[in-house]
């Protein structure tokens, strides 16, 4: 973390607005070319209420975002349904877009969710000291997106119509080990984040709570194929009238969605209070603000 001594700060010093140099300009004082106070543009300590309000408004949408991935996703069905009549070139367009259409819309938005999520500070230690786990997390969002489109568009464009309309094994098989690191490496993420606001009780809930939806996220995955492939593997039918077992799939899905749930809400708290601190920081900045151009 960067020392400020005497309240000077000798090394590079750029105004955050407009680039002037404030070098032997203290804290205290407002920017000589544009009026902003000088301590805005440093980072006294690493405390996100030292931060910037733009950036803080960006990670609080990409929480948003990635909250509303999946619903986001699953709303394209009808809209698909309604806006794409079967008759329109066949009934393979309607299922193609039926099929695919939804898990593209919710790994684009949960990409620009992570992506918004990740965003740099630009406050060099902070960012070099997450830039692995950021850089992970965007190339693990990105990954799915991508194979989706590939793979859509070359069952429609070189597939039969059985294969455009239903994703194959492999499909669900990738995209659900490439989704199983999402949900801790988001709650990493947002732990960090948690310490530098000095709150040590959501940091470790967001490890629990990452680990557990992780978790579920590989069990959904598995009894989505175990159900579509059972009968081709093992020649019977899937054992869903036994009481034991009907049992013991409630119990694990009402706990898998219990973590999804709890991930959710984690997520929109710390989307919430994020937007909440960019607003107040927002309201200092103008308090203190020595000029009239507005503040981004």
């Amino acid at each position: 973390m960067t020392t400020v001594a005497n309240n000077f700060v000798e090394a590079r010093d750029e105004c955050y607005r407009c680039g002037y140099d404030l070098r032997g300009i203290a804290n205290s004082q407002p920017c000589p070319e544009c009026g902003l106070l000088a301590e805005r543009s440093r980072h006294v300590t690493d405390e996100l209420h030292n931060t910037r309000p733009k950036w803080l408004r960006k990670i609080a949408l990409g929480g948003v975002l990635i909250v509303l991935a999946v619903p986001v996703g699953l709303a394209a069905i009808p809209l698909v349904d309604f806006t794409v009549p079967q008759s329109m070139g066949g009934s393979a367009i309607h299922y193609c877009l039926l099929n695919w259409g939804p898990p593209i819309v919710t790994a684009f938005v949960l990409f620009v969710g992570v992506r918004l999520l990740t965003v740099p500070e630009n406050y060099a230690p902070a960012d070099e000291a997450d830039a692995r786990l950021r850089a992970w997390l965007r190339l693990l969002a990105l990954f799915p997106l991508g194979l989706l489109l590939c793979l859509s568009g070359w069952t429609f464009l070189f597939g039969d119509a059985a294969a455009a309309q239903n994703p194959d094994l492999s499909t669900i098989l990738i995209g659900t080990i490439c989704a199983l690191p999402l949900p801790l490496l988001i709650m990493l993420r947002l732990r960090g984040l948690a310490k530098r606001a000095r709150s040590a009780h959501l940091a470790e809930h967001c490890v629990i709570v990452g680990i557990g939806a992780s978790a579920s996220v590989a069990y959904l995955g598995v009894v989505w194929i175990l159900t579509q492939n059972w009968q081709r593997w093992f020649g019977q039918q899937m054992p869903i009238f036994s009481d034991n077992y009907c049992v013991m799939l409630m119990l694990f899905l009402i706990a898998a969605g219990l973590f999804l749930l709890w991930i959710a809400y984690l997520t929109i708290r710390f989307a919430l209070a994020f937007w909440k601190a960019a607003r107040e920081l927002r309201r200092k900045w103008r308090v203190d603000d020595r000029s009239q151009v507005a503040v981004n």
